[in-house]
Protein backbone atom coordinates (compact mmCIF):
# COMPACT_ATOMS: atom_id res chain seq x y z
CA UNK A 1 0.00 0.00 0.00
CA UNK A 2 2.84 2.40 0.16
CA UNK A 3 2.91 2.81 -3.37
CA UNK A 4 0.24 3.00 -3.97
CA UNK A 5 -0.42 5.96 -1.15
CA UNK A 6 3.04 7.67 -3.14
CA UNK A 7 0.93 7.15 -6.21
CA UNK A 8 -2.03 8.93 -5.08
CA UNK A 9 -0.09 11.81 -3.34
CA UNK A 10 1.53 12.28 -7.22
CA UNK A 11 -1.78 13.00 -8.33
CA UNK A 12 -3.02 15.42 -5.65
CA UNK A 13 -4.48 12.88 -3.39
CA UNK A 14 -3.20 13.10 0.52
CA UNK A 15 -4.18 10.03 2.49
CA UNK A 16 -4.58 11.01 5.93
CA UNK A 17 -4.58 7.78 7.63
CA UNK A 18 -4.65 7.10 10.73
CA UNK A 19 -6.48 10.34 12.30
CA UNK A 20 -9.33 10.97 14.33
CA UNK A 21 -12.24 13.04 13.30
CA UNK A 22 -13.05 15.43 15.67
CA UNK A 23 -15.12 18.08 14.01
CA UNK A 24 -16.79 19.06 10.58
CA UNK A 25 -17.16 23.08 10.23
CA UNK A 26 -18.72 24.73 7.86
CA UNK A 27 -20.53 28.33 7.10
CA UNK A 28 -24.26 28.57 6.08
CA UNK A 29 -25.17 24.79 6.44
CA UNK A 30 -22.26 24.11 4.13
CA UNK A 31 -19.06 22.34 5.06
CA UNK A 32 -15.29 24.32 4.97
CA UNK A 33 -12.92 22.02 7.10
CA UNK A 34 -12.65 19.11 8.51
CA UNK A 35 -10.92 19.19 12.08
CA UNK A 36 -9.05 16.01 12.93
CA UNK A 37 -6.94 14.73 15.95
CA UNK A 38 -3.65 15.63 13.97
CA UNK A 39 -4.39 18.39 11.70
CA UNK A 40 -7.26 20.19 9.89
CA UNK A 41 -8.02 20.06 5.80
CA UNK A 42 -10.52 22.57 4.02
CA UNK A 43 -13.09 20.66 2.66
CA UNK A 44 -16.38 21.79 -0.30
CA UNK A 45 -17.40 17.81 -0.09
CA UNK A 46 -16.78 14.90 2.79
CA UNK A 47 -18.20 11.72 2.05
CA UNK A 48 -18.40 9.09 5.40
CA UNK A 49 -18.20 5.52 4.79
CA UNK A 50 -18.88 3.84 8.37
CA UNK A 51 -18.93 -0.03 7.16
CA UNK A 52 -21.93 -2.37 6.34
CA UNK A 53 -24.68 -3.59 9.19
CA UNK A 54 -27.25 -6.01 7.83
CA UNK A 55 -31.14 -4.45 7.61
CA UNK A 56 -32.74 -7.41 9.25
CA UNK A 57 -34.82 -5.97 11.85
CA UNK A 58 -37.87 -6.52 9.96
CA UNK A 59 -37.19 -10.95 10.28
CA UNK A 60 -36.96 -10.37 14.27
CA UNK A 61 -39.46 -13.00 15.17
CA UNK A 62 -39.75 -14.76 11.22
CA UNK A 63 -36.10 -16.28 11.52
CA UNK A 64 -33.39 -16.48 13.61
CA UNK A 65 -30.69 -13.94 13.59
CA UNK A 66 -27.21 -13.54 15.39
CA UNK A 67 -25.80 -10.70 18.08
CA UNK A 68 -25.08 -8.62 14.60
CA UNK A 69 -28.35 -9.23 13.15
CA UNK A 70 -27.16 -11.58 10.44
CA UNK A 71 -29.30 -13.85 9.08
CA UNK A 72 -28.57 -17.60 10.57
CA UNK A 73 -28.08 -20.11 8.11
CA UNK A 74 -27.09 -23.89 7.49
CA UNK A 75 -25.11 -25.47 4.85
CA UNK A 76 -27.84 -25.26 2.50
CA UNK A 77 -28.64 -21.28 3.34
CA UNK A 78 -31.67 -22.80 5.00
CA UNK A 79 -32.66 -20.64 7.78
CA UNK A 80 -34.61 -21.79 10.78
CA UNK A 81 -37.77 -21.84 8.91
CA UNK A 82 -37.20 -24.84 6.44
CA UNK A 83 -39.14 -23.01 3.40
CA UNK A 84 -37.00 -19.89 3.70
CA UNK A 85 -33.50 -19.23 2.41
CA UNK A 86 -31.43 -16.58 2.79
CA UNK A 87 -28.22 -15.33 0.44
CA UNK A 88 -26.16 -12.39 0.57
CA UNK A 89 -24.38 -10.02 2.49
CA UNK A 90 -26.88 -10.42 5.07
CA UNK A 91 -25.58 -13.92 5.53
CA UNK A 92 -21.99 -15.55 6.53
CA UNK A 93 -19.96 -17.88 3.78
CA UNK A 94 -17.79 -20.70 4.09
CA UNK A 95 -13.97 -19.07 3.88
CA UNK A 96 -12.18 -21.68 2.24
CA UNK A 97 -8.72 -20.64 3.92
CA UNK A 98 -10.47 -20.95 7.58
CA UNK A 99 -13.05 -24.14 6.87
CA UNK A 100 -15.13 -21.12 9.05
CA UNK A 101 -17.95 -18.95 7.84
CA UNK A 102 -16.83 -15.49 7.72
CA UNK A 103 -18.89 -12.62 6.38
CA UNK A 104 -17.73 -11.72 3.08
CA UNK A 105 -19.92 -8.92 1.24
CA UNK A 106 -18.88 -9.94 -2.30
CA UNK A 107 -21.30 -9.59 -5.31
CA UNK A 108 -19.52 -13.02 -6.64
CA UNK A 109 -20.70 -14.97 -2.91
CA UNK A 110 -24.10 -13.83 -3.95
CA UNK A 111 -24.01 -14.78 -6.84
CA UNK A 112 -23.26 -18.22 -5.97
CA UNK A 113 -25.81 -18.28 -2.92
CA UNK A 114 -28.31 -17.59 -5.37
CA UNK A 115 -27.54 -20.34 -7.28
CA UNK A 116 -27.29 -23.05 -4.90
CA UNK A 117 -30.29 -22.06 -3.42
CA UNK A 118 -32.43 -22.35 -5.97
CA UNK A 119 -30.99 -25.84 -6.64
CA UNK A 120 -31.56 -26.43 -2.87
CA UNK A 121 -35.25 -25.16 -3.44
CA UNK A 122 -35.99 -27.61 -6.35
CA UNK A 123 -35.21 -30.69 -4.18
CA UNK A 124 -31.19 -31.03 -4.56
CA UNK A 125 -29.09 -31.50 -2.08
CA UNK A 126 -26.36 -29.20 -2.64
CA UNK A 127 -24.30 -27.54 0.17
CA UNK A 128 -23.02 -24.15 -0.39
CA UNK A 129 -19.01 -24.63 -1.60
CA UNK A 130 -16.48 -22.19 0.40
CA UNK A 131 -14.84 -19.22 -1.27
CA UNK A 132 -11.79 -17.64 -1.24
CA UNK A 133 -12.55 -13.94 -0.87
CA UNK A 134 -11.01 -12.54 -4.42
CA UNK A 135 -11.52 -8.94 -5.35
CA UNK A 136 -9.21 -6.86 -7.58
CA UNK A 137 -9.28 -2.72 -8.17
CA UNK A 138 -7.95 -0.19 -9.66
CA UNK A 139 -5.73 2.93 -8.35
CA UNK A 140 -4.42 4.89 -11.46
CA UNK A 141 -2.04 2.83 -13.28
CA UNK A 142 -1.38 0.25 -10.57
CA UNK A 143 -4.10 -2.67 -11.10
CA UNK A 144 -4.17 -5.14 -7.82
CA UNK A 145 -6.00 -8.22 -6.74
CA UNK A 146 -6.33 -10.02 -3.84
CA UNK A 147 -7.79 -13.93 -2.48
CA UNK A 148 -7.71 -15.35 1.27
CA UNK A 149 -6.04 -14.40 4.23
CA UNK A 150 -3.95 -11.38 4.30
CA UNK A 151 -1.10 -10.81 7.73
CA UNK A 152 -3.51 -8.39 8.66
CA UNK A 153 -6.36 -10.68 8.97
CA UNK A 154 -4.48 -13.72 10.10
CA UNK A 155 -5.17 -12.35 13.53
CA UNK A 156 -8.64 -11.78 14.11
CA UNK A 157 -9.38 -14.72 12.03
CA UNK A 158 -6.98 -16.80 14.19
CA UNK A 159 -4.62 -17.85 11.98
CA UNK A 160 -1.12 -18.55 12.24
CA UNK A 161 0.65 -17.61 8.54
CA UNK A 162 3.74 -17.08 7.08
CA UNK A 163 4.42 -14.88 4.05
CA UNK A 164 7.09 -13.92 1.02
CA UNK A 165 7.25 -11.17 -1.19
CA UNK A 166 8.42 -11.70 -4.61
CA UNK A 167 9.01 -7.96 -6.63
CA UNK A 168 10.25 -8.73 -10.53
CA UNK A 169 9.15 -8.53 -13.92
CA UNK A 170 6.09 -9.94 -15.57
CA UNK A 171 8.14 -10.91 -18.93
CA UNK A 172 11.74 -11.94 -19.24
CA UNK A 173 14.46 -9.43 -18.74
CA UNK A 174 15.50 -8.92 -21.81
CA UNK A 175 11.60 -7.85 -22.96
CA UNK A 176 12.17 -4.14 -22.89
CA UNK A 177 10.03 -1.96 -20.85
CA UNK A 178 8.49 -0.23 -23.95
CA UNK A 179 7.79 -3.69 -25.28
CA UNK A 180 5.34 -4.32 -22.37
CA UNK A 181 7.26 -5.18 -19.94
CA UNK A 182 6.76 -3.87 -16.27
CA UNK A 183 7.27 -4.22 -12.65
CA UNK A 184 5.20 -6.88 -10.43
CA UNK A 185 4.38 -7.41 -6.74
CA UNK A 186 3.25 -10.64 -6.12
CA UNK A 187 2.75 -12.01 -1.83
CA UNK A 188 2.16 -15.08 -1.18
CA UNK A 189 0.69 -15.99 2.41
CA UNK A 190 1.01 -19.68 4.06
CA UNK A 191 0.65 -22.15 7.11
CA UNK A 192 4.01 -22.22 8.15
CA UNK A 193 3.35 -25.78 9.66
CA UNK A 194 2.67 -27.30 6.54
CA UNK A 195 2.71 -24.85 3.43
CA UNK A 196 -0.99 -24.88 2.29
CA UNK A 197 -1.97 -21.86 0.23
CA UNK A 198 -4.00 -19.26 2.36
CA UNK A 199 -4.00 -16.25 0.49
CA UNK A 200 -2.14 -13.64 -2.24
CA UNK A 201 -2.09 -10.13 -3.51
CA UNK A 202 -0.64 -8.83 -6.58
CA UNK A 203 -0.22 -5.79 -7.95
CA UNK A 204 1.62 -4.15 -11.64
CA UNK A 205 0.47 -1.34 -14.00
CA UNK A 206 0.05 -4.45 -16.42
CA UNK A 207 -3.07 -6.12 -15.34
CA UNK A 208 -2.14 -9.42 -13.93
CA UNK A 209 -4.94 -9.69 -11.57
CA UNK A 210 -6.06 -12.90 -13.08
CA UNK A 211 -3.34 -14.83 -11.27
CA UNK A 212 -5.17 -14.25 -8.44
CA UNK A 213 -7.80 -16.82 -9.64
CA UNK A 214 -5.35 -19.76 -9.63
CA UNK A 215 -4.48 -19.13 -5.94
CA UNK A 216 -8.20 -18.99 -5.16
CA UNK A 217 -8.35 -22.62 -6.56
CA UNK A 218 -4.84 -23.65 -4.47
CA UNK A 219 -6.85 -22.64 -1.97
CA UNK A 220 -9.96 -24.08 -2.25
CA UNK A 221 -7.88 -27.15 -3.53
CA UNK A 222 -5.57 -27.38 0.01
CA UNK A 223 -2.42 -27.19 -2.16
CA UNK A 224 0.92 -26.59 -0.14
CA UNK A 225 3.02 -24.29 -1.79
CA UNK A 226 5.63 -27.12 -2.93
CA UNK A 227 2.60 -27.75 -4.99
CA UNK A 228 2.65 -24.69 -6.39
CA UNK A 229 6.18 -24.19 -6.87
CA UNK A 230 6.97 -26.35 -10.71
CA UNK A 231 3.14 -26.14 -11.42
CA UNK A 232 2.66 -25.64 -14.92
CA UNK A 233 2.00 -22.27 -16.00
CA UNK A 234 2.54 -21.61 -19.93
CA UNK A 235 5.23 -19.76 -21.33
CA UNK A 236 5.76 -16.75 -24.36
CA UNK A 237 8.03 -14.27 -24.18
CA UNK A 238 5.14 -11.76 -25.33
CA UNK A 239 2.98 -12.97 -22.16
CA UNK A 240 4.81 -14.15 -19.15
CA UNK A 241 8.09 -15.60 -18.18
CA UNK A 242 9.94 -19.31 -17.79
CA UNK A 243 9.12 -18.98 -13.98
CA UNK A 244 5.68 -17.05 -13.68
CA UNK A 245 5.63 -15.15 -10.52
CA UNK A 246 3.89 -17.76 -8.85
CA UNK A 247 6.08 -20.07 -9.41
CA UNK A 248 8.81 -17.99 -7.91
CA UNK A 249 7.04 -16.84 -4.69
CA UNK A 250 6.01 -20.65 -3.96
CA UNK A 251 9.58 -21.34 -4.88
CA UNK A 252 10.84 -18.53 -2.21
CA UNK A 253 8.01 -19.91 0.20
CA UNK A 254 8.72 -23.44 0.00
CA UNK A 255 12.66 -22.87 0.77
CA UNK A 256 12.02 -21.22 3.70
CA UNK A 257 9.75 -24.40 5.13
CA UNK A 258 12.80 -26.37 4.53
Amino acid sequence: TDILTKTMADHGIYAAVGQGIKAYEGVDGHVTKVVTDQGEYPADLVVTAAGIRPATGFLKGVVDLDDHGLIKINDHLQTSDTDIYAVGDATLVPFAPTGKDNRIALATNARRQGRIAAKNLLGENVPMPAVSGSSALSVFDYHFASTGVKEGTADKLGVKTASVLVTDTIRPKFVSEDAGNTKVWFKLTFDPTDGRVLGAQIMSKYDVTANINAISVAIQAKLTVADLAYTDFFFQPGFDRPWNIINLAAQKAAATLN
